[in-house]
């Protein structure tokens, strides 16, 4: 069975405004990129909503440490 140990859950951080996916999706790139980390798209789709556009977009980043381990970044936007 594997070992799983939770390092962060449940931080929230909140932001209302204008807001650059593009951007923000480039900077999660450059940072995986640059620790040699592979990536699996869960989710990705966004609405366009009357008051703006809501996005979901989770994905999952890891890093292959042994031929039985891997090191695994969720990470969630909503």
């Amino acid at each position: 069975m594997a070992f799983v140990r939770i390092v962060v859950d449940h931080l929230k951080l909140e932001y209302s405004g204008l807001f650059d996916s593009k951007e923000f999706f480039a900077l999660i790139a450059r940072f995986a990129n640059d620790n040699s980390l592979q990536k699996r798209a869960s989710k990705n789709f966004e609405q366009d909503l009357p008051g703006g556009k809501a996005i979901e977009w989770e994905t999952d980043y890891w890093r292959k440490v042994t031929d039985y381990a891997r090191t695994v970044y969720k990470i969630r936007m909503l």
